[in-house]
């Protein structure tokens, strides 16, 4: 949902998260 680059700012563990481009 939201833009993946963002979370890598807001929080990088959340890229690790599954919630990858959905």
């Amino acid at each position: 949902m939201v833009p993946r680059r963002r979370y890598d700012i807001e929080a990088e563990a959340l890229i690790i998260s599954p919630d990858d481009g959905d």
